[in-house]
């Protein structure tokens, strides 16, 4: 067996564990780094998913407050309405109280 066929056969094995070993660890790179961006995506829509909840949840309490803030200035409103209609009547019986004497 010649030294230069020897040379050549190590070298080829060389390069085919070489390559084989580059290869597989680029495929374990590449398969971490597709994990890492999975792990990135799940993250980012577990977040959304939680703004979106706290903003329905702002707004349904919005809405709950602005009910009662409506209903608080209705029952107001009644409220100064009676005691207008009473000041009224009050008024109209002093007048008429006046005009009897």
């Amino acid at each position: 067996v010649r030294l230069s066929t020897i040379r050549s056969v190590s070298r080829m094995s060389y390069v085919a564990v070489r390559s084989t070993t580059s290869g597989s660890f680029k495929k374990r790179e590449r398969a971490e780094e597709e994990q890492a961006v999975r792990r990135h995506e799940a993250d980012m829509l577990r977040i959304l998913h939680e703004k979106m909840e706290k903003m329905e949840k702002d707004v349904k309490e919005d809405k709950v407050k602005d009910a009662e803030k409506d209903r608080a200035e209705a029952e107001q409103q009644a409220a100064l309405k009676s005691k207008l209609e009473a000041l009224e009547q009050e008024v109209s019986s002093l007048r008429s109280q006046l005009k009897k004497e």
